[in-house]
């Protein structure tokens, strides 16, 4: 009964630690998109263009963006079923 215990314990201690690690690896990656995003904006907008040239560039990187998040959901889907 004791060894059950203990393996439990371990069991539920690996568990929670590789809970934790899957977590901060997603607050990295939240944290590195969010910070490419703001870079790039910040990037255009100090650019030496005219304003319309400038938003026409946002528009577009916005729009590729969220092409680029939909076929990544896509591929997900598809690799998951």
């Amino acid at each position: 009964m004791y060894k059950l215990a203990a393996f439990w314990f371990l069991l539920e201690q690996q568990f929670f630690s590789t809970k934790n690690i899957i977590m901060n690896a997603g607050k990295v990656i939240t944290g590195i998109l969010i910070g490419a995003a703001v870079g790039a904006v910040l990037g255009i907008l100090i650019a030496p263009d005219k304003g319309s040239v400038t938003r026409k560039k946002i528009s577009q990187k916005a729009n590729d963006f969220s092409d680029s998040i939909k076929e990544k959901f896509t591929d997900l889907v598809d690799t998951v079923s």
